[in-house]
């Protein structure tokens, strides 16, 4: 490899060098399953905002460093949060003209090289496509006021509010202006001092908030539920003392923002009837009809307060304190102090499935943590320690108000890109835990329901898929890496509360294949549904599903084949490979989906042995038993047939043994019972 005498010692590092490519499989099943990088050790570190350190590299002539100084400068100037800092800095420097200088850090960690072809794996045939990297620039930051309600606190919550809601805010588009909506179907009317009240608000237009909370291990929440014995005497009023300590925090708060009602599902749902059925279904309108949800993360169990005492923090800046490098600055602090943003995504809150759906479905959402406030809303975010200071809001922590603005909306923008979102939430949700894993579903389904009206009523949901998507959501996988968050050991990999289809079905994560642009070959001719739930939406218990498709024999994956192809199998509980996979034959497989490369659809329709091709489908076990003249059929797992192109002889197919192959596949349709 040559190095470019036009780099810095530094920039070197950023030459595209082949040799060093290498193959990565894709996280969690998102995008492509598979991607190259080449590894990159770059930082780089300046002063910020003026980037001394690569002015005098560009004026040596580095064309690199002088590129990356004009790219920066850009981006201090259209990113809000860093040219917010970059004011900030400016007057501290007129303030103070020997003040120290942020560190800015700059990493640059991977190299991607472009594939010109879905198949192309020769790293010597890729071409340079992009570097991925991220901005770090230190500050020494203020600390949370000890007291997490005082009238300042108030105020600053207030202003962010109002920033939120107002119509004029090219920023805050997106945020919902709404002040008042349609009410669950009961609120808890706040009033003052000691004594609250249970009101029916089917019908009435209203200003509330929500709260978003664990129950945890709290002994008080027995006693504190609204139940068909007490819901009588609370529609008359009761003691708020009545509640415990995180219900009566959020209550408090509440009355200080001059709101008069909140929705707790404890107290507004009856626990010992068939409400929370009905209830949970709606749980999307509930949430986007909120002026504003409250979530206590620094509870762990709803006895404990969110609003009491923080801890004192000492912080001091040191220089000299890097062994290697003194010159350098470093911040400590005591206690540890992290930002209210990962305290959240580490909390207990961030792991309960329920509150999976609550916190995207909100309008904006104000968290209490032990590190301080945030306020999040699709515009932007805040924190307490630094109210002035704006931060991007995240896209991802919401879903989109309306059908109106996923048109403005990069990631919702048409059915293909939405039914990816769809899957990336589910494998996100899945990780999520449940007290009661028989609410899987019930607990989805307001994004379910608002996934439907953003497909603008194409597609019909069904328990968990969306027929129209029905092949694709059916080849699921279990995920053989390691979730995203810590988790327990799962109990075992199955539950018998749902059918072995559904991806509700596994008590460990799953995850989806990224199949756009496949071809379906399944069709759904029937489906059998439980009544017990009912037939609102995310409660249906579909049991059953009668698909006709191509059925073969599961041994011909386990048979020599024709150089080219490859199958890749993924059992759903790995016990099983030796038990029922490798010991008999009686075990069928079903396609699913096909993915064509370069032939039409027509074409392969025509005559699907006439090309290579993916095929992708289910392993079935057949029971023995049948649903009226259909055999019934449990799902073992996935598979799929993958083309290895780097194999030359899969190019001259009509001389392969492939035909043969693929004439047993497709050698005979027919309809089974999927239970």
């Amino acid at each position: 490899m040559v190095q470019s005498k036009s780099l810095c010692v530094d920039c070197q590092l950023l030459s595209y060098d082949q040799d060093r490519i290498v193959e990565i499989k894709a996280y969690k099943g998102r995008g492509k399953d598979r991607y190259y990088l080449i590894p990159l050790q770059y930082e780089f570190n300046d002063e910020f905002p003026t980037l001394p350190r690569l002015a005098t590299s560009a004026k040596n002539g580095c064309s690199m460093c002088s590129f990356i100084r004009d790219a920066l400068q850009i981006y201090f100037l259209t990113n809000p949060t860093l040219a917010s800092l970059t004011q900030s800095e400016s007057r501290k420097r007129e303030n103070d003209p020997n003040a120290a200088y942020e560190t800015l850090q700059l990493v640059l960690s991977e190299y991607h090289p472009v594939q010109t072809h879905r198949w192309l794996r020769d790293p010597m045939k890729m071409s340079p496509f992009f570097i991925l990297g991220e901005i770090r620039v230190s500050t020494v930051q203020s600390f949370p006021d000890t007291k997490p309600l005082t009238s300042k606190s108030l105020r600053m919550i207030q202003d962010w509010i109002s920033i939120c809601i107002s119509p004029g805010s090219d920023e805050h588009e997106k945020c919902p202006k709404n002040q008042k909506a349609v009410g669950p179907r009961r609120l808890i009317d706040v009033m003052s001092g000691d004594t609250i009240r249970l009101v029916e608000a089917d019908s009435m237009n209203v200003q509330y908030v929500i709260l978003s909370y664990c129950w945890g291990q709290s002994t008080a929440m027995k006693s504190a539920r609204t139940i068909e014995s007490n819901i009588t005497q609370r529609l008359n009023g009761f003691a708020m003392s009545q509640l415990p300590q995180t219900l009566r925090d959020s209550i408090t708060i509440t009355r200080a923002l001059c709101i008069p009602y909140i929705w707790i599902d404890a107290v507004c749902i009856v626990q010992d009837s068939g409400e929370w059925a009905t209830e949970g279904s709606r749980m999307m309108t509930y949430y986007e009809n909120s002026y504003l949800t409250i979530v206590p993360v620094v509870c762990t169990s709803a006895d404990q307060s969110f609003l009491g005492p923080r801890p004192r923090w000492v912080s001091q800046r040191v220089t000299g304190a890097w062994a290697d490098k003194p010159e350098k600055q470093l911040v400590f602090s005591y206690p540890q102090w992290n930002h209210v943003e990962m305290e959240t995504d580490r909390s207990i809150w961030a792991s309960r499935g329920w509150t999976f759906q609550e916190r995207l479905l909100s309008t904006r959402t104000l968290y209490f943590g032990r590190n301080g406030v945030r306020f999040e809303c699709r515009g932007a975010s805040w924190v307490d320690i630094n109210p002035d200071k704006v931060y991007e809001g995240r896209v991802t922590a919401f879903l989109p108000s309306s059908n109106a603005l996923v048109c403005s909306s990069a990631e919702w923008t048409g059915v293909d890109k939405i039914r990816s979102m769809w899957y990336q939430l589910l494998t996100e949700y899945i990780e999520r835990e449940l007290t009661f894993e028989s609410d899987r579903l019930l607990a989805i389904s307001g994004v379910a329901q608002k996934v439907g009206i953003l497909l603008d009523g194409t597609d019909e949901y069904i328990a968990g898929f969306w027929k129209n998507d029905l092949c694709h959501g059916l080849c699921w996988t279990a995920w053989k890496g390691m979730p995203a968050k810590p988790q327990p050991r799962w109990a075992s990999e199955r539950t018998p509360l749902f059918p072995s289809w559904s991806w509700c079905s596994m008590n460990k994560p799953v995850t989806w294949n990224d199949w756009t642009g496949a071809i379906a070959c399944a069709e759904l001719v029937d489906m059998v549904e439980s009544p017990c739930l009912g037939k609102n939406l995310g409660t249906t218990q579909c049991t059953k599903l009668m698909l006709t498709s191509w059925v073969f024999p599961a041994d011909l994956l386990e048979s020599k084949l024709p150089d080219g192809l490859v199958i890749n199998i993924q059992l759903d509980k790995e016990s099983d490979y030796a038990v029922k996979f490798k010991a008999t034959t009686a075990l069928m497989a079903i396609v699913l989906l096909v993915y064509l490369d370069d032939c039409a659809e027509e074409e392969w329709t025509a005559a699907p042995t006439s090309t290579a091709h993916e095929v992708i489908g289910l392993l079935l076990e057949p029971t023995g038993q049948y649903h009226g003249k259909y055999m019934e059929h449990k799902r073992l797992g996935f598979f799929e047939v993958v083309i290895d192109m780097q194999v030359d002889s899969i190019l001259d197919y009509s001389n392969t043994t492939a035909p043969f192959f693929y004439e047993r596949v497709y050698a005979s349709k027919h309809t089974i019972a999927l239970i």
